[in-house]
């Protein structure tokens, strides 16, 4: 009799409600419509993006980075009112995001796993402005005579602009030797960006907060042991001869390394931007 009394207090848990169409059309428009928010990047300019609401925070840092002023960075966070955003919540869950609204991108401290990253994002930045891969045909890139015709101009003042060079065209003798342009010194701001032979940091030095040593060259010949630190990125002590981790005279610290070796090396800056 215990055992029926039980059977008939136990109640199945209650279905929700199905959502009705009205409802399901309303957060289609929700999805559909659009917000116009403001960017605050630390050393850039405050700029607007056009967003739907149907997207997710993790799509608007992917906008911030594709812009070139920002590509450098990878290890920030977005904030509202002073609220961290999660990176996987969609923007029509944000309260209060509307039209004008200020985000901010907020420098985060980086953890090993982030410092790899961005050196590794670093290293692709600066290979995009090598002609190897194009002329070798990896990952999916070509020659392309677009920037030689334009000389950079985004409107060229009319069509014929727009032709080959005469020994592309089909009428004229093949010339191989144009598609190969001469390497220079501007094509590959760097000379070497590597793991440093100091690495991994011996336990004093990660309690103080090392994460791992860079060991770059600039194509002025200047060579330098880089710390990657939550902070950041500073200049150390250490030479090819000696292990010195202590931050250098002046250690230039950096939140990006790109921003570092923009301070090193003046090639660098002016191939790099």
């Amino acid at each position: 009799m215990a055992a029926v009394a039980v059977a008939q207090e136990t109640k199945l848990p209650e279905l929700a409600p199905e959502p009705s169409h009205d409802d399901i059309i309303a957060e289609e428009k929700i999805a559909d419509a659009n917000v116009t928010v403001k960017i605050d990047v630390p050393g850039s300019k405050v700029f607007e993006l056009q967003l739907s609401l149907g997207e997710l925070v993790n799509d608007l840092r992917g906008y911030i980075t594709d812009r070139e002023d920002c590509c450098q960075r990878t290890c920030f966070s977005l904030q509202f009112n002073g609220v961290p955003l999660d990176h996987f919540a969609e923007l029509r869950s944000i309260e209060g995001l509307t039209d004008n609204v200020l985000l901010k991108v907020v420098e985060e401290p980086y953890t090993i796993r982030e410092a790899r990253l961005h050196v590794r994002h670093v290293r692709d930045l600066t290979k995009s402005l090598d002609w190897v891969d194009a002329m070798n045909g990896l990952n999916g890139a070509s020659m392309s005579y677009l920037n030689t015709i334009t000389e950079g101009e985004i409107n060229p003042k009319n069509e014929s602009e727009f032709l080959a060079p005469r020994h592309a065209q089909q009428s004229a003798e093949p010339v191989f030797e144009p598609l190969f342009p001469a390497r220079s010194a501007e094509a590959n701001c760097l000379s070497r960006l590597a793991m440093s032979m100091w690495n991994p940091p011996p336990n004093p030095r990660r309690l103080r907060g090392d994460l791992l040593y860079l060991s770059i060259k600039t194509n002025e010949g200047r060579a330098f042991e880089v710390t990657a630190s939550p902070r950041g990125f500073y200049v150390n002590k250490s030479t090819i001869d000696e292990f010195d981790p202590t931050p250098a005279t002046v250690p230039y610290l950096s939140h990006s390394l790109v921003d570092l070796l923009s301070q090193l090396s003046p090639a660098f800056k002016k191939g790099g931007h």
